[in-house]
């Protein structure tokens, strides 16, 4: 490609919607501390501190160590909001002091220790942009933690009920199997119980009902997943951020490629186009958070982000036992789900991996039917692997928070979906009169 053939006007757009994004974020994230003063969340605020003091940092519900509530994140969220000082908001709430004496496990009684008996802030957050205390301050207007989780399933709840309906006036019927599937076997009733699980459940609904509502009238989606890409950088707190690139990808496949010959190529150039602007979206965002966190405050945190994704990245742990940091990060995530329930013992691990991969082989071998010249198949088990790439790729995070990171396998189980779709020959399928084969609505 020489440049004259570089579409500059459209990068222009993509350029001007990242700044007007930007813009937003950072009016939206001082406005909310300048326009709702501490007074107006005091009660409730006082509320959740006596709530998450009589918690744990991570609490098992049932004992299931799939099934866990990040009462610490949600309490340092909370603990940012309280210590904004709004004398200076826009300088603060980019700063994002906190109180934090260091003891991770005990963060509710750090909040309690700062709402309640007013110890000062003596740490920043600010490589973070932390949109999620935007809409969490504004609800701590009117209720409390317990009232947000109220309100969090009631909005995941109607999403995945419009998603669902949309798959199904799509006839879409493998993704929507293997969506109800994937949300229970992913315990996604868990995600309304904390604050922190959220933002990706949300913008991966959101976005995945806007593409089922207008694909056929919208041709172009690039500049869609790289404001998903910034959204996703703004309101996550590292949890399972790849969900809002891959979930709408499939269903972008499915409705556009599913079935067809000779897509191939097509298929993987428009996956790679929308990962790279999903990309764009995340990277620059956490970049422009870094300069104008700078700006406002005077500090760098350009060295202290770049330690820290150093640190999540190549970090030491050895959680699992094995030694190698990559695999103890696959152990402990695939360990997350049933029948596993959080062991760590990798022989245990290896043989049931080894029993599921042979159990889906046996299907495909069994059922295959005449593979299609130039078809979806490999592109389908490439995007199906992105969890298990990220997982190694940021080894340290994935091994220390599998009881989050794990739910990234809900992109797998709807990769899976839509490759048997496109792969195997089910029993009762037969030709129409004039030998015409009916058409394949399941997939």
């Amino acid at each position: 490609m020489n440049i004259k053939q570089i579409p500059w006007k459209r990068l222009a757009g993509y350029g001007g919607l990242l700044l007007a994004l930007w813009a937003a974020f950072s009016l939206l994230l001082g406005g909310s501390a300048a326009l709702i003063p501490r007074a107006a969340i005091e009660p409730n605020m006082r509320a959740c501190a006596e709530y998450y003091a009589g918690q744990p940092g991570f609490e098992n519900l049932g004992g299931d160590k799939s099934a866990v509530i990040h009462n610490y994140a949600d309490a340092v969220s909370l603990n940012l909001i309280w210590s904004v000082d709004e004398s200076r908001p826009f300088r603060s709430a980019f700063e994002a002091p906190y109180y934090d004496p260091g003891d991770e496990q005990t963060s509710g009684v750090e909040l309690a220790e700062t709402v309640l008996h007013g110890a000062a802030p003596d740490s920043t957050y600010g490589r973070y942009w932390h949109g999620s205390t935007v809409l969490l301050r504004a609800l701590l207007t009117v209720t409390d933690i317990q009232g947000v989780r109220v309100v969090n399933g009631a909005a995941l709840g109607l999403l995945t009920l419009l998603v669902f309906a949309l798959l199904a006036r799509r006839r879409l019927w493998a993704l929507l199997a293997a969506g109800v599937f994937a949300a229970l076997y992913c315990k996604c009733w868990v995600v309304p119980l904390c604050v922190e699980y959220m933002a990706c459940f949300v913008l991966m609904l959101a976005f995945g009902c806007l593409i089922l509502a207008l694909e056929g009238r919208v041709q172009r989606w690039t500049g869609c997943f790289l404001a998903v890409g910034a959204l996703t950088c703004y309101f996550d707190f590292l949890t399972c951020e790849i969900l809002t690139l891959f979930v709408p990808v499939l269903l972008l496949l499915g409705m556009r490629y599913a079935g067809r010959e000779n897509c191939r190529a097509g298929a993987l150039r428009a996956t790679a186009g929308w990962g790279a602007a999903w990309g764009a979206g995340y990277a620059l965002s956490w970049a422009a958070k870094w300069m104008l966190t700078a700006l406002f405050t005077g500090q760098s945190v350009v060295d202290i982000a770049l330690k820290a994704g150093v640190s999540r990245a190549v970090g030491d742990t050895h959680v699992a036992g094995v030694g190698l940091q990559a695999v103890d990060a696959l152990l402990v995530n695939v360990g997350r789900v049933w029948p596993m329930n959080g062991s760590m013992q990798a022989g245990y691990i290896a043989v049931c991996a080894a029993a599921v991969c042979f159990g889906l082989f046996a299907v495909w071998y069994l059922f295959r039917g005449r593979p299609r010249p130039g078809g979806l198949a490999p592109v389908l088990l490439a995007v199906g692997a992105m969890p298990f790439a990220r997982w190694m790729a940021l080894s340290n995070h994935s091994a220390l928070h599998p009881f989050m990171t794990y739910r990234d396998l809900i992109i797998t189980l709807l990769a899976l979906a839509l490759f048997y779709g496109e792969t195997l020959s089910l029993p009762g399928k037969k030709k129409r009169a004039g030998g015409r084969k009916r058409k394949k609505s399941w997939s």
